[in-house]
C-alpha cells in the first residue's frame, strides 16, 4: 500500500513551464496560474460553507473536476505564506520523516502516482488543507483542455475554464450545494486488503 508520500514531487519552475504549456497556461508574474497569450477562459466562483466535512467532500468533488486522469500541477502564488503549524501539518503527510516543506523554495507540487486514483487522494488532501487554512494555489491537471484550472483562494474555490468546463463547474456547484456529505460516484471501490 502507498501512502501520501509516494505521490508529490516538488518541481522547478522550469519543469513546470514546461507542463503547462499543453494545457495552455504559464506562471504569471505573483505566481499564479494564467493564460498563454492567445487562450481565453473566463471565471465563476463558489463559496463553500466552512463545515470539515463539507469540505472535505467538496475536495474529492474539485479534484475529478480538474483532472480526470495524469498529473496534477499544484501552484502557490505570492501569498500563501503558512504558519508553522500548517507546515507542520503538510510535511508530516507529504514528506518523508524529518523533512520539512519550504514554502519559499517549493511552490511547485507535482501529483504523479501513474494512478488516477492516487492522485486523487493527494490533490483532494492538498485542496482541503487549502480550504480550510485559505492558502492560495492554482491545479491544473495534464489532459485540461486550455485554460482549464482551479484557484483556490483564501477559501474561495474559482474555476477557471471554457464554456464546457464552467457548465461543468456549474452542475458540481449545483450538486455540493443541495448534496453537500455526498462523495463523487465511482471514489470508493472495493479493493482488497492487503
Amino acid at each position: 500500500m502507498s501512502s501520501t508520500r509516494d505521490k508529490i514531487l516538488f518541481i522547478s519552475r522550469e519543469k513546470a513551464e514546461s507542463l503547462l504549456i499543453s494545457v495552455g497556461l504559464r506562471i504569471g508574474g505573483w505566481n499564479q496560474l494564467a493564460e498563454m497569450d492567445g487562450v481565453l477562459s473566463r471565471h465563476i466562483q463558489f463559496h463553500p460553507g466552512r463545515g470539515q466535512s463539507e469540505l472535505y467532500v467538496l475536495a474529492r468533488h474539485l479534484s475529478k473536476w480538474v483532472a480526470r486522469n495524469g498529473w496534477v500541477l499544484i501552484h502557490f502564488d505570492n501569498s500563501t505564506l503558512p504558519l508553522d503549524v500548517e507546515i507542520d501539518t503538510v510535511s508530516f503527510i507529504f514528506l518523508a520523516p524529518g523533512e520539512r516543506w519550504d514554502i519559499t523554495r517549493q511552490r511547485i507540487i507535482l501529483v504523479d502516482s501513474g494512478d488516477a486514483a492516487n492522485n486523487h487522494e493527494a490533490v483532494s488532501l492538498m485542496i482541503f488543507f487549502g480550504l480550510m487554512f485559505e492558502w492560495h494555489f492554482y491545479l491544473a491537471g495534464e489532459h485540461a483542455e486550455p485554460g482549464r484550472r482551479l484557484g483556490i483562494l483564501d477559501g474561495t474555490v474559482y474555476f477557471f475554464g471554457q464554456t464546457d468546463a464552467l457548465a461543468e463547474a456549474g452542475e458540481l456547484i449545483e450538486q455540493v450545494t443541495h448534496t453537500p456529505l455526498t462523495l463523487p460516484d465511482g471514489y470508493y471501490t472495493a479493493r482488497p486488503l492487503t
